[in-house]
């Protein structure tokens, strides 16, 4: 009988802390703040680099620019190599 009660708070702390921790992550995974609008001068050296094909640099050089992640800073740069073609 006691082991049954054992189970059944270990099932109980076990969910209890799985809720916990799924809480948890869904809240690490907010979504990113808009980044800030690039400056012509920074928007030129980024065609730059793209016109050299060093697409790797000019996504560095978008986020350091615009603070953007990585997924906001690769949807910009394929619109940037799109002006260039």
């Amino acid at each position: 009988m006691i082991s049954l009660i054992l189970v059944i708070v270990a099932v109980a702390i076990a969910f209890l802390v799985g809720m916990w921790l799924g809480m948890a992550m869904s809240l690490s995974q907010k979504e990113p703040k808009p980044p800030r609008e690039i400056t012509e001068s920074e928007r030129e050296q980024i065609l730059e680099v793209l016109r050299q094909r060093r697409t790797i640099q000019a996504l560095k050089l978008y986020r350091k620019c615009s603070g953007a992640s990585l997924k906001q800073a690769a949807e910009a740069i394929e619109e940037l190599k799109k002006q260039l073609n």
